[in-house]
């Protein structure tokens, strides 16, 4: 298998794993993929640096909403070397839909983390 096939399978394979523990309602598993420098901009709510301001507003955005039922769809993969690929996709839950136009995965010590994540909430229901 090529770098590039290996990237994208791994980060695919990373991304279905965050989705899974939202799902679950395990954020503290979700916070806990983002670097401890991350940054994630959340449209229209504004921008989280540091993992424990991605982890208070993930808890409480989901102890507000009840948000579940995460699904990407129209997935892409940008492999840009061995250790970093962008993903964007659209994403739907049970609470609103919208797009990702930016996660940007890196890996470290074999494991893969969220360093960037940039999304928008196009309609909320």
């Amino acid at each position: 298998m090529k770098h590039k096939e290996l990237v994208e399978l791994q980060v695919s394979e990373a991304s279905k794993q965050w989705i899974k523990a939202f799902n679950q309602g395990d954020i503290t598993a979700c916070a806990q993929t983002y670097t401890s420098r991350a940054v994630m901009d959340a449209r229209p709510m504004g921008r989280y640096d540091g993992r424990e301001a991605i982890y208070e507003f993930w808890s409480g955005f989901v102890n507000s909403t009840k948000a579940t039922d995460l699904t990407y769809t129209n997935v892409n993969i940008e492999f840009i070397d061995e250790n970093t690929a962008k993903l964007s996709a659209s994403w739907s839950m049970n609470v609103g839909q919208g797009i990702i136009s930016e996660e940007l995965w890196v890996k470290e010590n074999n494991l893969w983390w969220l360093s960037y994540d940039d999304f928008t909430v196009e309609e909320q229901f």
